[in-house]
């Protein structure tokens, strides 16, 4: 699940917390090709695609705001619900760019009309992308449970980086959507890597952008939003 729909549910009452990591980059902003649009400061008073209070929004406004740019106020944000839908708004000229993920980003670039203008790593290096996330009562009554479950989770992490591959076969056998060399061509550490390791503070950080941003009233804290014992305890067992 995408990291800031975790931290929103939990925000929001839900008894769940976070429990692993599962990726990290792989979003960033697409632009038409000979536009003209060339760094993050050239997108001031264009239209730009989003997903409304997704990790593309969130990342999408840290990276404005880097760039000294406000969204509300320098430029047009118009909202989408899907990644597809974005693309082609882009492609018809309905918007100047689009927050986005791979491999769509890529797949765009390769047809020769886009171009990636960034990717959010170069704000947020290695921020996560999306999570694993548990029930409150399962992780309290079924422990063993949730340790086998994130034991398998890391085991399959572990295998997609060691065999991207056939891990990229797997996924185009599942979708139905692009080619094998497109996927795996994402899978690189420029793009996006795979990881099941949660660092002190990024997710925290995450919430606070939310708070920034109006998406969340305050941020989580403490065991409310993360419960890292049983990731733990996985990792010691496959020691």
């Amino acid at each position: 699940m995408p990291v800031t729909t975790a931290i929103a549910a939990i925000a929001n009452g839900a008894p769940l917390h976070i429990v692993a990591v599962t990726g990290r980059g792989s979003d960033g902003i697409l632009v038409r090709k000979g536009d003209g649009i060339t760094e993050v400061a050239d997108l001031r008073g264009k239209k730009v695609a989003t997903i409304r209070a997704s990790i593309l929004d969130v990342l999408l406004r840290n990276t404005l705001e880097q760039a000294d740019i406000d969204p509300e106020r320098d430029l047009e944000l118009l909202y989408f619900g899907k990644l597809g839908d974005m693309i082609s708004a882009l492609k018809t000229g309905q918007v100047d760019a689009t927050s986005n993920t791979e491999p769509f980003m890529t797949d765009a670039e390769r047809q020769g009309w886009a171009q990636i203008l960034t990717y959010y790593t170069a704000d947020w290096p290695d921020h996560p992308c999306c999570v694993v996330l548990a029930r409150e009562a399962f992780a309290r009554q079924r422990p063993e449970a949730l340790r086998s479950i994130l034991s398998a989770h890391c085991e399959a992490v572990d295998w997609v980086s060691d065999s991207p591959g056939e891990a990229a076969q797997i996924l185009v056998d599942t979708l139905g959507a692009f080619d094998r060399d497109l996927v795996e061509s994402t899978f690189s550490p420029s793009k996006m890597r795979f990881d099941y390791s949660v660092r002190s503070g990024e997710v925290e950080r995450m919430a606070a952008l939310m708070v920034r941003y109006g998406l969340i009233d305050e941020v989580p804290h403490g065991y409310d939003l993360l419960n890292l014992k049983p990731l733990e305890e996985a990792l010691e067992g496959r020691r």
